[in-house]
C-alpha cells in the first residue's frame, strides 16, 4: 500500500512540475483608448452636449489608462450635470507569474428643472490593446504550457427617468497561433474561466473593453426643479491571468493507474 501511495505522490508531483518555469512580460506594442460623448435634447435650449478622452499613464510593465470629466451647463434655472471616469489597468510589474488587470468605470447625468427634455444620450468606450510574452525562468523556449485566465463581470444601473435605458458590454480577447479564447458579457453579474494552450516564449495578443450606450428619445418630459433626475451607470471587469503546466500524457496515465491501484486496494480491505 506505501509503494501505491508513493507512485501516487509522484505522479501528482509531476502534474505540478513547471508551475513557476515562466512569467509574462508586456512586450507591445499597446495602445490605450477611450472616449464619452454625452448629449441632451431640450425644447427650449436646443442641445446639450460634451466629450472627453482617456487619457494613457502608463509605465513599464503596467499600462494605465484614466478618463475623468466633471461637466455641467445651467440656464434660467436649469441644469444639466454630467460626471464620467473610465479606467483601465494591467499590471505585470508586481507579480509577473499573476497578472492583474481591471477595466470598467462610472457615469452620472442628471437634470434640474429641465422643461421641455426630448431626449438623452451617452456612448462611451475604454479599450486596451497589448501583446504579453511567455518568458522563460528555464525552461526552454516552445516548452508547452497553458496560460489560464479568470475574472468577474458586473455592471449596475439605476435611473429616476424611467425612459432610459442601459447598454453594456465588456469585452476580453486572448489570441495566440490562431487560437482564440474569449468572454463577452452584458453587465449582468458573471464569472469567467479561460485557458489557452501555448508555449514558453510565445506572444499572446490581449485584447480589453469596457462599452456602455445609454439613451432615449422620444416626447417631451418636463423635470421639475429642486429634483434631479438622470442615470447612474457604472460598471468593472476584473481578474487575473496565470500559468499553469500542460502535463504530458503519460503523466496522466501515472496518475490513473496509482488511482487504479488504490481502489482495488480499498476493495481487497473492505
Amino acid at each position: 500500500m506505501n509503494m501505491i501511495k508513493t507512485s501516487l505522490a509522484v505522479a501528482l508531483a509531476s502534474l505540478g512540475l513547471n508551475a513557476q518555469a515562466a512569467h509574462f512580460q508586456i512586450t507591445g506594442p499597446s495602445t490605450i483608448g477611450g472616449y464619452t460623448y454625452a448629449e441632451a435634447s431640450i425644447k427650449q435650449l436646443g442641445t446639450a452636449s460634451t466629450d472627453a478622452q482617456v487619457e494613457d499613464l502608463s509605465s513599464d510593465q503596467a499600462l494605465l489608462g484614466i478618463g475623468a470629466l466633471n461637466d455641467g451647463t445651467s440656464e434660467g434655472g436649469a441644469t444639466v450635470s454630467y460626471d464620467w471616469v473610465r479606467e483601465v489597468t494591467l499590471d505585470a510589474a508586481s507579480d509577473p507569474s499573476s497578472v492583474g488587470f481591471t477595466i470598467g468605470g462610472t457615469s452620472v447625468l442628471g437634470f434640474d428643472g429641465v422643461p421641455g427634455l426630448q431626449g438623452v444620450v451617452e456612448v462611451s468606450s475604454i479599450t486596451l490593446n497589448t501583446t504579453l510574452t511567455i518568458a522563460s525562468d528555464g525552461e526552454a523556449a516552445g516548452s508547452a504550457i497553458r496560460m489560464l485566465i479568470s475574472g468577474t463581470a458586473e455592471s449596475l444601473f439605476s435611473a429616476s427617468l424611467a425612459v432610459i435605458e442601459p447598454d453594456t458590454t465588456f469585452s476580453l480577447i486572448a489570441s495566440w497561433g490562431g487560437k482564440t479564447v474569449s468572454y463577452t458579457g452584458n453587465g449582468a453579474a458573471d464569472a469567467f474561466d479561460l485557458s489557452l494552450d501555448t508555449v514558453i516564449g510565445a506572444e499572446i495578443a490581449l485584447s480589453l473593453s469596457y462599452t456602455t450606450r445609454a439613451g432615449w428619445v422620444g416626447d417631451a418630459i418636463d423635470i421639475p426643479a429642486g429634483n434631479s433626475i438622470g442615470f447612474d451607470d457604472s460598471g468593472l471587469m476584473s481578474g487575473s491571468l496565470s500559468l499553469a503546466p500542460v502535463p504530458e500524457p503519460e503523466q496522466y496515465a501515472l496518475l490513473l493507474a496509482g488511482l487504479g491501484l488504490i481502489g482495488c486496494a480499498a476493495r481487497r480491505r473492505a
